[in-house]
């Protein structure tokens, strides 16, 4: 097998996985009971993550935002890059025809099933797991975004005035 075709699943793997730690993340967070987390976030020796988890569920909207704006980059962006990559590589090894097209439904198909459902599940089924673990790198991946956070909540805070002037 060709170096350049081992850099293509290499790329097939980071983006299928990006998009379903995001999508399991963001499923945990909308189901964990926040009960919950603030019973472990009150103990006397509280839960690794738990009073950042209750921190970042205070700000819900923001945190999925950060959660959506990763996995965005990874479904469009890394599949937009894989698309360019693959129609590059089948050119140069000169397989035509149909082979972009089945490999366009094929990352498709793998995106959503890997991608989406299969970590939406796992995450909903596993939310305070897998919100404990990802409490940390989704603050640090907060802190890093908040200058376009915080550009984004006026644009929806104005968008929202327009809405209501309008209806």
């Amino acid at each position: 097998m060709s170096p350049d075709f081992l850099v293509l699943i290499v790329l097939i793997f980071v983006v299928v996985a990006g998009s379903a730690l995001c999508s399991g993340v963001e499923a945990a967070l909308l189901t964990v009971n926040p009960l919950r987390v603030h019973e472990l976030a009150a103990r006397s020796q509280p839960i690794h993550g738990a009073r950042r988890l209750g921190r970042l569920r205070q700000r819900l909207g923001r945190t999925l935002t950060v959660l959506v704006i990763a996995n965005n980059g990874f479904n469009i962006f890394g599949s937009l890059m894989l698309g360019g990559y693959a129609a590059a590589l089948f050119k140069k090894h000169g397989i035509g025809g149909i082979a972009l097209p089945i490999f366009s439904i094929g990352l498709t198909l793998l995106v959503i099933l890997l991608g989406e459902i299969v970590p939406k599940s796992i995450g909903s089924k596993l939310a305070l797991q897998v919100s404990l673990t990802s409490a940390p790198v989704l603050h640090f991946l907060s802190l890093v975004m908040r200058p376009l956070l915080l550009l984004l909540e006026q644009y929806l805070d104005m968008f929202y005035l327009m809405q209501l002037h309008l209806f």
